[in-house]
């Protein structure tokens, strides 16, 4: 199963820019034979951004359907909430990184599923 977890830091989110289409995501990705939802987010957190978290940092929030090559599946979705920023290591699959609002994110993320939306409403009521 596919994650992403959505990084918070005193109401901003982590957006990465994909490399092979410019899009704006979450960090995340497919999941490896065998996988657990938690562990391929882990994985792809330290994949992606070079961040090193124990699965107690992050809260599973649900799973919602997506598109994954041209077939239907469900993405779960983790959520980190930080105290400061980590530092950002990209990997190649990424040309760019941000913290955002969550306004900004709802208005910037190409594929933002209704459970991540969800959660970025809630997050910038507070």
């Amino acid at each position: 199963m596919p994650a992403i977890t959505v990084i918070n830091v005193h109401n901003q989110v982590l957006l990465l820019k994909r490399a092979d289409n410019r899009l704006w995501c979450y960090p995340g990705g497919q999941a490896q034979k065998g996988e657990r939802s938690y562990e391929t987010a882990l994985r792809e957190l330290t994949e992606e951004c070079g961040f090193h978290l124990n699965d107690s940092a992050m809260s599973f929030v649900g799973t919602y359907p997506g598109m994954l090559e041209g077939q239907t599946v469900d993405i779960a979705v983790f959520q980190v909430d930080l105290p400061t920023r980590p530092t950002v290591k990209l990997s190649s699959e990424h040309v760019d990184y941000a913290w955002v609002t969550t306004k900004q994110a709802l208005e910037t993320l190409a594929l933002a599923g209704p459970l991540t939306r969800s959660l970025l409403e809630r997050k910038g009521k507070h």
